[in-house]
This record gives structure tokens, sequence and C-alpha cells, in this order.
């Protein structure tokens, strides 16, 4: 199991994305939170409101996931930050029926 952060503008765009992949079958869910983000883009500090969506899915699925967050991500440089996971067996089995293709 694999964990993917992904910082979106706003919790809109992430549940948009979010969505979209449940119907892909490429994530077996998706948390959406909001946080405070302090960071430096193109020589500028910046402290803005973001929202992280915590995207659970399986190894298999881990570069096509990628490819289709770069896809439809609004941010010109997302951030796909991958988290190696254990979960129990039966949460396990769980995320690899839903996102079997």
């Amino acid at each position: 199991m694999i964990i993917l952060y992904v910082p979106f503008p706003n919790k809109a765009a992430a549940k948009k994305a979010a969505k979209n992949l449940l119907r892909k079958k490429l994530i077996a869910c998706a948390n959406i939170f909001s946080c405070d983000s302090v960071y430096e883009w193109k020589g500028k500090k910046e402290s803005t409101r973001e929202s992280i969506a915590i995207f659970k899915t399986t190894e298999k699925n881990e570069n096509k996931l990628r490819k289709v967050i770069e896809k439809l991500h609004p941010y010109e440089l997302p951030a796909i930050i991958k988290f190696d996971c254990y979960a129990n067996a039966s949460f396990e089995e769980w995320l690899k029926k839903q996102t079997k293709l």
C-alpha cells in the first residue's frame, strides 16, 4: 500500500481530483483536509491556505496515478509525495479490491 500526499489550491479542486481518480479505480479512497502552507515560489515568500489530498492506492497503480494527477492538477508544479505504508490485512484487501481494473 502507498499513500500519495498532494496539495491542491482548495477543497473543490482536491475533491474533483479524488472523484476522478476513484472513477478510474486508481485510488481506493482519499482524505482531504485544509492546511496553511509556507514556501518560496519564483523568488517570492508565500503563505497560503491549501487543501491536502491523501490518496490511498497500490504500488501497481503508482505510475499511472502520478501521470493522471500531473495532467489534471491545476498547479504548474504539483507536489506528489509518496509514502510507503503498511495497514491491517483487512484494509489492504479492501484497498486491492477497490483499485482492481
